[in-house]
């Protein structure tokens, strides 16, 4: 017997169209005859209904029209899966999308990422710390709690 750890076989590439863009971070895609969710993986895209605080601006929506900007729908891409996680999304990247949300100050950086080197994880940051300089996307505007945050204050019903 042979054991086979799904881990083992990851990152998958493969072609996909887009079918759907749920919020900043999650997207249906279709493979031949097969549609599955994916999260864009090490990123984290301010929430549907999430606003910055003390304003009527949605960064949630905000977030989401980047990302419908950046990809198409119908469009053939090319999705490099990553994992799973726990709500049994495909965790993955489409084309390098999560670095150009992070550049584009649409999303920020998923507290929990996983990088493969040291040297990736440093470019995330650089360009987090660049788009928040150069007040790109959502760091035009004050007051933006961070998704993780939020959906702990949402959970607790104390969401300011």
């Amino acid at each position: 017997i042979v054991r086979v750890d799904l881990t083992d076989i990851y990152p998958l590439e493969m072609s996909v169209r887009i079918v759907k863009i749920y919020d900043g971070d999650t997207v249906l895609v279709k493979r031949r005859n097969s549609f599955f969710k994916v999260r864009i993986s090490r990123i984290d895209a301010p929430e549907k209904g999430q606003r910055f605080i003390g304003t009527n601006i949605n960064a949630g929506d905000l977030s989401t029209d980047c990302l419908k900007k950046m990809l198409s729908q119908n469009r053939e891409y090319q999705l490099s899966l990553e994992g799973v996680d726990i709500y049994h999304r495909y965790l993955g990247d489409i084309e390098r999308v999560s670095l150009n949300l992070v550049q584009q100050g649409c999303a920020l950086l998923y507290p929990f990422a996983v990088f493969q080197s040291r040297k990736d994880k440093s470019l995330y940051l650089s360009a987090l710390h660049r788009a928040k300089i150069n007040k790109r996307g959502m760091w035009k505007y004050p007051g933006l709690l961070t998704p993780y945050y939020y959906r702990k204050l949402n959970k607790r019903g104390e969401v300011p």
